[in-house]
């Protein structure tokens, strides 16, 4: 199947006009929060793309790209599993 995103979407993004005086401005994204049943799974598929484990601990699991921002990813534990959010500078 052969298809864009932007096909799909009721409104293509690139045509939609910007707001003159937005109210906030994000121009980086920090980093991304995410929402995961197993920490120790999400552990090892970062160290695989050679993330390094900032913080563990039962609850939440911080972790970094070595030479970047102190926290590249953060992720806490919970049942179901979305991108949860990111943080923008």
């Amino acid at each position: 199947m052969d298809f864009s995103l932007e096909e799909t979407l009721p409104v293509d993004p690139r045509k939609v006009d910007r707001i003159a005086s937005p109210v906030t401005k994000a121009w980086d994204i920090a980093y991304l929060r995410f929402a995961k049943p197993d920490l120790n799974e999400q552990a090892a598929f970062f160290k695989d793309f050679g993330f390094i484990i900032a913080e563990q601990t039962d609850e939440r699991l911080m972790c970094a790209v070595p030479g970047q921002a102190p926290i590249s990813s953060s992720s806490k534990k919970r049942l179901k599993q979305p991108i949860w959010g990111w943080v923008s500078r």
